[in-house]
């Protein structure tokens, strides 16, 4: 049986960031990932861009699709870790802003 899945992330980060430091610190919270699928190459690209943040989306695979809630959380503090590290702050998104601090929407 293929349990082979794929966790998506989109991360916004300020218009005024560095988008070849974003993805470098996206790249390498990805890279530091033991349990991705060597199987498949993760993905980090620009979906976005917005004159209130620039859209970040990160792909990355799992052998087993029944710990995608695990390992989106994984993910997630993952990129969150690598971001603050570069001192890379997130972009509050319109619809969220008001509500939360930040945005990052992940789905698997």
């Amino acid at each position: 049986v293929d349990r082979l899945g794929r966790i998506e992330c989109s991360v916004s980060v300020p218009p005024s960031s560095d988008l070849e430091e974003v993805r470098s610190a996206l790249e390498s919270g990805v890279a530091g990932l033991e349990w991705k699928s060597q199987g498949k190459e993760a993905a980090v690209y620009v979906k976005e861009l917005g004159s209130l943040d620039i859209r970040f989306g990160v792909e990355v695979w799992i052998d087993d699709v029944t710990e995608s809630d695990q390992r989106q959380s994984d993910l997630n503090e993952a990129l969150w870790r690598s971001l603050k590290k570069a001192g890379i702050g997130m972009a509050p998104s319109p619809e969220r802003a008001r509500r939360r601090g930040g945005s990052a929407s992940c789905r698997s």
